[in-house]
């Protein structure tokens, strides 16, 4: 059994949800508010660095034994780093470098570590982070965060974990004013018996107030995730860097087939840099982002929380029942991964990249699917350098169709 530990944002807000000692059954509320103002304006796109950074000619450095990227987290050079951070680019804990564009949730990681703080001295601390995109023009931004965190202690038969569920979501208009708030349910497991701390472990919510950040550190476990949230009015301009990021420690274990890539889009510390160029190669892909899209298509990860999770599935269906994957995905991807012809389905089309990139997979099963939206979207984007797909000319949709009218932009569109 797993705990859970769920993060989430609207426009410049996160829901926060974190592990608390409450008995078992019992609820708790978590709130918080940071209006910290980080380090110091730094990069050409006016970033700034987290607290303890240095800016050096436009870019934020780390301080002296540490590494990372600065605007959002510096950790020990020992311990492994990934994080998913912008728009949302990920940089993978082998420090393979992609963009992941689709607005479905998707696993980062998930690994093990030692519990210095077990009695018997043989206990551990189990972690998988997932993450849910959001669209922004044309971008995803990570949106939501769930943590799942489970302490055990084979010597002692003793297995406690903690289950978390989000409250309402919160919309701040000020720039820079971050509202946390979480409620939990702590449970045991029925070979467990209700602790104050988990094995030794104590899990708290526990907030960043100048860099603004909600975090989950559990020092016993050596691990520590954080999220900062989003501005939806001008993340592209938004001065810190929103995003996800999570440190693992050196003696951390990733299993084959559990937690390496693609089981986990963080992949391993092992990596090359090549990892997603790698993938796309061995598989025939087009580019490095359309081997993550693919690989996530794939995986087919649960959509819990995610207010699109109908689109996701229809998309996973739609790539399950293809018989040609690979050229399915190197001729549709690039409805989610070009960012231009995103925006350009989103603002101009008024329709949701993913519904389009859906009703082309559909068309390449002889399936009428959003064929009208697909033909309208290419239409309109078509013009575009960057649209590689079928012209609207050469889109034929069912006459059976022609009847039917759908709608404008799905409901879900309106966030």
């Amino acid at each position: 059994m797993w705990g859970k530990l769920l993060l989430s944002c609207v426009l410049v807000c996160a829901l926060v949800a974190v592990v608390s000692s409450e008995r078992d059954g019992e609820e708790a509320t978590h709130q918080k508010i940071t209006m910290g103002k980080s380090g110091p304006v730094c990069t050409k796109q006016g970033r700034k660095c987290v607290f303890n950074a240095t800016c050096e000619d436009n870019r934020c450095r780390c301080p002296a034994g540490q590494r990372g990227q600065a605007e959002i987290e510096c950790v020990n050079k020992r311990e492994h780093l990934c994080y998913i951070a912008g728009d949302p680019h990920i940089r993978a804990f082998g420090k393979a470098l992609a963009t992941i564009a689709l607005p479905c949730r998707f696993r980062a990681t998930r690994f093990v570590t030692k519990n210095v703080a077990s009695h018997s001295g043989h206990g551990t601390c189990s972690f998988e982070v997932y993450a849910t995109n959001e669209l922004l023009r044309g971008r995803y931004v990570v949106r939501s965060v769930h943590i799942s965190v489970g302490i055990s202690d084979p010597a002692s038969m003793t297995h406690t974990a903690v289950e978390v569920y989000k409250t309402v979501e919160y919309n701040v208009n000020d720039t820079e004013i971050y509202n946390y708030q979480a409620r939990t349910i702590h449970r045991d497991s029925i070979w467990g018996s209700s602790k104050d701390t988990l094995d030794g472990v104590t899990i708290v919510p526990s907030f960043d107030e100048v860099n603004n950040f909600a975090t989950l550190d559990i020092p016993a476990c050596g691990t520590r995730i954080k999220y900062r949230a989003f501005d939806r009015r001008r993340a592209k301009h938004q001065k810190q860097l929103p995003g996800l990021t999570i440190q693992a420690p050196q003696q951390a274990t990733w299993y084959a087939g559990l937690g390496d890539y693609p089981f986990g889009a963080c992949g391993v510390p092992s990596d090359p840099r090549s990892l997603y160029n790698d993938r796309a190669a061995q598989l025939n892909l087009t580019n490095d982002n359309t081997a993550v899209l693919y690989d996530i298509l794939a995986e087919e990860p649960d959509q819990k929380d995610n207010r699109l999770a109908g689109k996701c599935s229809r998309s996973f269906n739609l790539f399950k029942s293809s018989t040609q994957q690979i050229d399915d995905i190197n001729y549709c991807g690039f409805l989610l991964t070009d960012p231009r012809v995103g925006r350009c389905i989103e603002e101009e089309a008024a329709r949701l990249p993913i519904d389009i990139f859906n009703a082309c997979l559909a068309m390449r099963q002889n399936a009428g699917y959003g064929c009208f939206a697909l033909r309208r979207a290419a239409r309109i984007c078509g013009p575009l350098e960057d649209w590689t797909g079928p012209a609207s000319g050469d889109i034929n949709c069912p006459r059976l169709l022609v009847s039917t009218t759908e709608p404008p932009a799905p409901e879900s569109f309106v966030f």
